[in-house]
């Protein structure tokens, strides 16, 4: 990320756009976004971190 075009206001009219494109709608980022890349950006767009679920399959395939 270029940090010289933080504070632009550009991150707060995209998540803005999505939310009015998509009423209604959870907005969600996936697990693999890095967590220091923006968290007081995530915290003032009221993001909230949920738990990471996964599942596992439990089926042997070679048999």
């Amino acid at each position: 990320m270029n940090r010289a075009m933080r504070g632009r206001g550009l991150g707060r009219a995209m998540i803005s756009a999505l939310a009015s494109a998509y009423p209604g709608q959870d907005l969600l980022i996936p697990a693999n976004f890095p967590e220091e890349l923006a968290p007081e950006f995530m915290a003032r767009m009221e993001f909230e971190r949920t738990p990471i679920s996964q599942f596992e399959m439990d089926l042997d395939l070679a048999a």
